[in-house]
């Protein structure tokens, strides 16, 4: 987000086009919200986490290709429709990955996992924009898009290597 609002600002000269993602983000959360905990609810978390990832990633590779052919503020065109795509994927990824938290890790170890998590979302907030605007200003926004590709297939494969020990329902 950070390195893509840099680019925008870059290229636009706006600077809503800076915090478009703090639009961006909000409103398909508020749109999602009803139908992604009914869907979340009604199909197996793995699958849902699986077509979440693979539609990120599709959406990625779109948008990579699809930059290059906008310019100036047209640029807000693709990133709009990558943004709303990305936020779609990351609200089905974490609300399915909160749901099968039970799946994926025994009872006991809940507690030390949520802890973990805690942290780890607390140190990405603060060095993420930081780490953003590094590769953004060493390598440009063509390769800070292919790294994102690559990082996104490899969080997805070790996701497919993940063990879900689904429990039945119980009929009452």
């Amino acid at each position: 987000s950070f390195g893509m609002g840099l680019m925008l600002l870059n290229q636009t000269h706006l600077a809503i086009s800076f915090g478009l993602s703090t639009i961006v983000g909000p409103l398909v959360s508020l749109l999602l919200f009803v139908p992604m905990g009914s869907i979340v609810d009604r199909y197996p978390h793995r699958s849902i986490l699986i077509v979440s990832n693979l539609v990120r990633l599709l959406g990625l590779a779109v948008f990579a290709w699809a930059l290059p052919n906008f310019s100036g503020v047209q640029k807000l065109i693709p990133v709009v429709l990558f943004a709303i795509i990305d936020y779609m994927c990351s609200d089905f990824s974490s609300t399915a990955y909160s749901s099968s938290v039970h799946e994926l890790v025994n009872e006991q170890k809940i507690q030390k996992l949520s802890s973990l998590t805690s942290t780890a979302s607390s140190i990405s907030s603060i060095f993420s924009p930081m780490l953003g605007l590094a590769l953004y200003s060493l390598v440009g926004f063509e390769t800070f898009i292919f790294i994102e590709i690559v990082a996104s297939s490899l969080s997805f494969f070790i996701m497919l290597m993940m063990k879900f020990h689904v429990t039945p329902r119980r009929v009452s």
